[in-house]
């Protein structure tokens, strides 16, 4: 279940929550930490820039012209990655028998962080 604004924006300081399912069939049991249960969140930017340059190139003749083309640039990088084990939080002794449980998180997003936003336009993004 998911806890948290629409589309998943967060903003510096945020706190991220929500609560993970774990349904362990009839005849079976698990301990959260042997199989690493976990819930991971990475925010990243990706950023398209379309420019216009000048190129320099010779005819059929050799004669020496200019002509403007169009270059795009990329970018992408992860801003923030953050994790929280949740094989800690069974039951005493560790194992879980058949039954649904219930895990509850809570994330807060780093101050330092950039502020989200979108925008688009003119042939880029970011």
């Amino acid at each position: 279940r998911w806890e948290g604004p629409p589309k998943g924006i967060y903003l510096a300081g945020s706190v991220i929550s929500g609560t993970v399912f774990v349904d362990v069939p009839d005849g079976h049991s698990i301990n959260p930490a042997d199989v690493g249960l976990s819930v991971a969140f990475r925010g990243k930017e990706d950023v398209k820039v379309r420019y216009r340059k000048t190129e320099r190139y010779r005819d059929s003749e050799g004669n020496s012209k200019t002509r403007q083309v169009t270059k795009y640039a990329y970018a992408s990088r992860n801003i923030v990655e953050l994790g929280v084990s949740l094989g800690q939080t069974g039951p005493a002794g560790g194992s879980l028998q058949a039954g649904r449980y219930a895990f509850p998180f809570e994330l807060r997003v780093p101050g330092q962080i950039p502020t989200s936003m979108e925008n688009s336009g003119d042939g880029g993004y970011c």
